[in-house]
């Protein structure tokens, strides 16, 4: 399971992003560019417990709403 954060148009505000969450402790952040986008994606969890509690982490420490996604595996 993959919490999915933000998508942008830019890659430089993908990044700024990416940096933030860093410094909030969030070390395991994703980058993925797809038809013309960037995403954050945090992950993976392997269960979707685990996942729930960093998205309620990450909404406590951030204006984000995430967003879990299941992963392709």
């Amino acid at each position: 399971v993959y919490i999915q954060l933000a998508s942008f148009k830019h890659k430089a505000n993908a990044l700024k992003l990416k940096k933030q969450l860093s410094k909030e402790g969030f070390t395991n952040t994703i980058l993925t560019e797809k038809n013309n986008g960037f995403k954050i994606i945090v992950g993976p969890y392997k269960s979707t417990t685990e996942a729930e509690l960093t998205a309620n982490k990450i909404t406590k420490k951030t204006d984000l709403k995430p967003l879990l996604i299941a992963s392709n595996n």
